[in-house]
């Protein structure tokens, strides 16, 4: 993978080898996405890397979605439950199997960050 960017906090929009990766997302003050980075396998899957901030001063989790999106073919969608340490940024890697045919189309990355809203219910 490239080197990792310095992005914006509200998120970025760059166009990569690999296709076009598109960088959203943001909970409240503190957890928000950083950077997106993506790269093909031989075998046509797409891993993607997804860079979490944590701007509070003590430990959030949320969810984390990530969405591959093959332009002119199919979405793929994988959810994972995180918590970032305050003051932290952790790296989370997401794989999608694609076939390879649709790799060699271009395709996006988008990343969204929600709350856990069962933890929410679980307080009533």
């Amino acid at each position: 993978m490239n080197e990792p960017r310095a992005l914006t906090r509200r998120g970025a929009l760059t166009l990569g080898a690999g296709g076009l990766t598109l960088s959203v997302g943001c909970l409240g003050p503190s957890l928000s996405v950083q950077e997106i980075e993506s790269e093909t396998t031989d075998g046509g899957a797409v891993l993607a890397l997804i860079a979490v901030t944590n701007d509070a001063a003590g430990a959030t989790s949320a969810q984390l979605a990530v969405q591959c999106n093959v332009i002119s073919g199919d979405t793929y969608t994988k959810r994972r439950q995180i918590t970032v340490l305050g003051s932290r940024t952790n790296t989370y890697r997401f794989e999608f199997d694609v076939a390879k045919q649709e790799v060699e189309n271009r395709y996006q990355i988008a990343a969204d960050i929600s709350k856990d809203r069962l933890k929410f219910l679980e307080r009533f």
